[in-house]
């Protein structure tokens, strides 16, 4: 599910990631043997067939000349580089197509009785100019667990909702937290405030979005979402 599936992905992930480990701008960047996974090489085929090292090598002198002198993206080695001011540049177009992204992975009970919570849920984010994503609404031929990893990864954050549990949510929440994305916690006040319905423990230390009744949790949620982003 992290793996990038086209050659602009890897590219942009790379950009991306020399970005994070650089201090301050025209910091050089040292990875070690172990940390050149960030470069996405493909090392293993079907049936766990290790590439020969000829093979994994092509892959380095392309990606190399790609980044290095082609586009001019990093100077330095692959073990020691510096993003250029032309990197920088394309990073700063990476991060605003991510701000671009609308996406909002929902989180919550598929019973029955949450479908009022499910569709507050799904106005408040409208609201606030957002596209709520839940996995039984999309349209796949895929293994749920995998697909759903997938449109976590590619949301902008996630909104979890605890009334009525479901702890699946609570793994979808922390997959997402692991991600680096933020997660919006809500919860019915009545659950809020019962001894054996509030929130686990864990994430009870976290600010989390207490509603009354369905159109408090459409207004409160779409003005959260607001001033998150």
């Amino acid at each position: 599910n992290f793996y990038p599936k086209t050659f602009t992905e890897k590219i942009n992930m790379i950009l991306k990631y020399v970005a994070s480990k650089s201090r301050f701008f025209c910091d050089f960047v040292n990875l070690n043997s172990d940390s050149l996974n960030a470069f996405y090489f493909i090392r293993t085929i079907i049936d766990a067939k290790r590439l020969s090292n000829e093979e994994i090598d092509r892959q380095k002198v392309f990606l190399c000349d790609y980044l290095f002198d082609k586009n001019d993206f990093l100077q330095g080695s692959i073990t020691d580089m510096l993003l250029t001011s032309k990197g920088r540049g394309e990073v700063g177009k990476i991060e605003k197509e991510d701000n671009l992204n609308k996406n909002i992975f929902v989180a919550m009970s598929f019973a029955y009785d949450a479908k009022p919570i499910r569709d507050a849920i799904k106005k408040g984010i409208r609201k606030a100019g957002f596209v709520p994503i839940l996995i039984d609404e999309v349209t796949h031929n895929k293994q749920i667990v995998p697909e759903m990893f997938r449109l976590i990864r590619e949301s902008k954050f996630l909104v979890m909702d605890t009334t009525l549990k479901n702890y699946g949510a609570y793994y979808e929440a922390g997959y997402a937290q692991g991600l680096g994305k933020e997660v919006i916690i809500t919860c019915r006040e009545d659950e809020f405030n019962s001894s054996d319905k509030r929130p686990h423990f864990d994430i009870a230390q976290k600010q989390i979005l207490v509603w009354k009744n369905e159109e408090d949790l459409i207004q409160r949620l779409s003005d959260w979402i607001k001033a998150l982003i």
